[in-house]
């Protein structure tokens, strides 16, 4: 039985709390934050499993003078259909500073409503 790299709980050698650790050692964090790079739908592997960048989220807010100001951002990857997210900050040259744990997660379906001239 394996222990959890975020907070020693045990885990089973299965658990994908695991795979997160694999990911955050040997995922190309330097090229993730590119969309040229990997964009959405492109994969990579890592311990000779496919890694899909399911969502990039890389928003930077602008001044008045349209200069980018640095901002905040994530990125979800999907391994044989377990999500794994993790988040970032971005400067104001658009680049990433991934911070961190790689962490597992869920989709969570959202109904928003909007409201539209007519």
């Amino acid at each position: 039985m394996a222990s959890c790299p975020i907070c020693a709980t045990a885990l089973s050698d299965d658990h994908p709390g695991l795979f997160a650790e694999e990911i955050l050692t040997n995922a190309p964090w330097s090229s993730l934050d590119s969309s040229y790079s990997y964009p959405e739908g492109s994969a990579f592997v890592v311990a000779g499993r496919d890694v899909k960048v399911l969502k990039r989220s890389m928003e930077t807010a602008y001044d008045s003078y349209g200069s980018a100001q640095e901002g905040e951002g994530f990125i979800v990857l999907e391994v044989d259909g377990q999500l794994y997210r993790r988040d970032c900050d971005i400067d104001s040259y658009g680049d990433a500073e991934w911070r961190g744990n790689v962490r597992p997660v869920e989709a969570t379906p959202r109904v928003v409503t909007e409201y539209d001239y007519v």
